[in-house]
């Protein structure tokens, strides 16, 4: 299943935020603090599209989730069970396609840099739930997809990226398109286990 969009305020408006002015991957409730480093909502769901996704991955279930976002330019994945899954994908690459990427496993829920994510809820939350967690990688894509990542990302590297986009999409699109393809079919190939027919 692909959701091709879950902010489509955002989207618009060109923000990370909703119409609430919320930061819809600060607003799910493992983790959820009011002090978040971006506004994470009055509480946990409080948004509707929050609401909407959390209430689709209860009912499909899904044993694994590539949450694809921008810019970070790393593979982020949550929780031990996405541990082979991330090494899949980025085993998909070669040297070179690595070059603007780090990889990086969170391996407790206060490992996690984001309070009240996505990553977070369904990498650590959904044990609690299930019983299990789905195996999840955030792919952060780069804001210039053939220069090497920078240890720490500049505080611009947003704008870096949204400046990119509307000066050359097509561009940007060619030159980061190689890559993510074969980061996506690599998780689409990564075989999951299952405990019955009922777990796709």
């Amino acid at each position: 299943m692909v959701v091709p969009c879950w902010n489509p305020d955002g989207l618009q408006a060109g923000t990370r935020y909703n119409a609430n002015g919320v930061d819809l991957n600060r607003n799910f409730p493992t983790g959820w603090n009011p002090h978040s480093d971006e506004p994470p909502g009055p509480g946990p769901l409080s948004e509707p599209e929050s609401q909407a996704l959390h209430s689709l991955i209860l009912e499909i279930q899904p044993r694994k989730i590539v949450s694809l976002h921008w810019a970070l330019a790393e593979l982020d994945a949550d929780g031990l069970q996405s541990r082979d899954f991330l090494a899949a994908i980025w085993n998909s690459l070669s040297d070179e396609e690595r070059v603007p990427y780090r990889c990086r496993l969170s391996r407790h829920p206060d490992d996690s840099e984001c309070p009240g994510s996505l990553g977070k809820w369904c990498g650590y939350g959904l044990h609690s739930v299930w019983g299990w967690g789905p195996a999840i990688v955030t792919l952060e894509l780069p804001a210039e997809p053939l220069v090497p990542r920078a240890v720490e990302l500049p505080s611009d590297h947003l704008q870096t990226v949204q400046a990119r986009w509307r000066r050359d999409s097509v561009g940007y699109l060619q030159e980061a398109e190689p890559a993510v393809r074969k980061m996506l079919l690599a998780a689409c190939r990564f075989p999951t286990e299952t405990e019955d027919s009922n777990h796709p």
